[in-house]
Parts: C-alpha cells; sequence; structure tokens
C-alpha cells in the first residue's frame, strides 16, 4: 500500500547519507590542509562540529579556518538535522509498509469469511 513512498523514502536515505559523508570527508580534508591537523583530530572536529557537541578541545586558529568553520557550521548543520529526518521518514514508511501488510490480510480474510457467510445464506 505504502510500497511507493517506502521506495522514495530508503531512496533519499542512501542520498542522505552520502551527503553526511561527503560533509565528514570534505571537513577532513578542509581543516587537515587550513589547520595542519592530523586526518584523525580533522575528522573528530568534523564529527563534533556537524553532531553540535563541539567539546573545545580543538579550536580553529587562523581567521580564515574560522570563516571556514562559520560556512560549514551552517551548511553543515542543516544538511546533518535534514538527514535525520531522513532516517526517521526511512522507518516510519517501513513500519508503515509492516502494518498495512497484516491489515491488509486482515481485511481480505474478513472479506472472504463475510463473502462466505452470504453465500451459506443464499442456500437457506
Amino acid at each position: 500500500m505504502f510500497k511507493t513512498e517506502f521506495v522514495l523514502a530508503k531512496r533519499k536515505l542512501y542520498y542522505a547519507l552520502g551527503l553526511i559523508i561527503f560533509l565528514l570527508v570534505l571537513g577532513t580534508f578542509v581543516f587537515n590542509y587550513i589547520e595542519n591537523w592530523s586526518y584523525i583530530n580533522s575528522f573528530y572536529f568534523s564529527v563534533s562540529t556537524l553532531t553540535t557537541v563541539g567539546y573545545g578541545d580543538l579550536v580553529p586558529s587562523h581567521d580564515i579556518s574560522k570563516i571556514v568553520t562559520s560556512i560549514y557550521v551552517l551548511l553543515g548543520v542543516g544538511i546533518f538535522l535534514y538527514s535525520i529526518s531522513i532516517v526517521s521518514e526511512h522507518y516510519f514508511y517501513k513500519r508503515l509498509n509492516k502494518t498495512s501488510d497484516k491489515l491488509g490480510l486482515v481485511y481480505s480474510i474478513k472479506t472472504k469469511a463475510t463473502d462466505g457467510i452470504k453465500k451459506v445464506r443464499k442456500l437457506k
């Protein structure tokens, strides 16, 4: 019943996960280049920034990196939150599909039983 919505939600889920991976990889390389941090520290900073945790142990020290971080936060947090909503939409339609399949089965059994009762009553 909700198969098309589920397929679309699944496609959007892959797109959203791809965007998150792209943002993390982009942030890792940019902060590695600008701040001369290791890849591990750059990745750590990217994750903590996108998830808005921001422990404060790594802080941009150059003016250009502060500007890049501001743009990264504005774009990245919005995309990250959008991706979280897509994940929840995917699981909503997945659950709705299972429920509607069960309800469809119950409806078809009820319809067949009702039709059988009508046939028996006609025979009387």
